[in-house]
């Protein structure tokens, strides 16, 4: 009965909205709970919006506290070109009056919004500085359960201030269009725009929300928890070749330890703040 209920929950739109942001591997599910009516709404949540960390140090975004501006909530993105090009959710961007980025190596750059696509949930976003590294996409993902990792700036009640790797599964299916599909792992707030891994530090998917476990519980009376959602390779790879990034594409498999694969993907993933008027979220 599992695939039924993974079915609906990946097509049942649409769906309700709300803010998203190792241990062991967790295991696939051997028995999800049968899903209800296809007229019922088990929602997602998407995974941005957390308020990053003060500091007393001078920053790079001074003009943005000059505006009356204050980083108001955070994401993840990764670089996909070497000219700074970094693609991240929309929802991580939109309603922002200003964004910055801040890579793994400590620096922070003002950025520019260059496009977004609600539909897909994605944005591209650039800054005036040459990527550190950039990420590439595996060709051809299999959803078969393989092993996976999340990288990101997940919160557990404080922002990080420096990513961490969250291992997980890739469980599909994918949706009609080709745009979705769902993963096991501990996604959380702070996750949306990051990358999913496989372990060739190979970009399989964007995170962008995890299951709305209180809404699925309404719905059907089962407990479902450590669900989370993604947009798939060939959704990203369209969006960034319509918006003029021609992003790598691998097919090598030279495995990674997670010490490794946390090595390789820290180098190309940076954090991305929203700035705006304080009381404003935006999101």
């Amino acid at each position: 009965m599992r695939i039924p209920f993974l079915r609906c929950l990946s097509f049942c739109l649409p769906v309700v909205l709300s803010s998203c942001f190792g241990p062991p591997l967790p295991e696939i599910p051997k028995t999800l709970p049968p899903t209800a009516s296809a007229t019922e709404s088990p929602a997602w949540e998407s995974t941005d919006v957390v308020v990053p960390e003060k500091t007393g140090a001078p920053r790079v975004t001074r003009s943005y506290l000059d505006k009356g501006l204050r980083d108001i909530s955070m994401g993840t993105g990764f670089f996909v070109s070497a000219d700074g090009r970094l693609l991240t959710n929309n929802h991580v961007v939109a309603g922002c009056d200003g964004v910055s980025v801040e890579t793994t190596d400590g620096a922070e750059i003002l950025a520019e919004v260059l496009v977004t696509d609600p539909a897909t949930d994605l944005a591209l976003v650039h800054v005036d500085s040459a990527a550190p590294a950039v990420g590439a996409f595996r060709e051809k993902v299999r959803m078969d359960g393989r092993r996976v990792a999340v990288i990101g700036y997940p919160s557990r009640g404080l922002p990080r201030i420096r990513p961490t790797l969250v291992p997980a599964a890739l469980i599909g299916p994918v949706t009609p269009d080709g745009r979705r599909f769902m993963l096991q792992g501990d996604i959380r707030p702070g996750n949306s725009g990051g990358p999913i891994l496989d372990d060739n530090a190979l970009v399989v998917g964007v995170v962008y929300g995890k299951i709305n476990s209180v809404l699925v519980f309404q719905n059907t009376g089962r407990n479902v928890d450590d669900i989370g959602f993604a947009i798939t390779n060939e959704a990203a790879l369209s969006f960034l070749a319509k918006n003029g990034v021609q992003a790598r594409t691998e097919a090598y498999d030279r495995k990674r330890d997670d010490t490794a694969l946390f090595d390789d993907g820290r180098r190309f993933i940076a954090r991305v703040i929203c700035w705006g008027h304080p009381g404003n979220s935006g999101h």
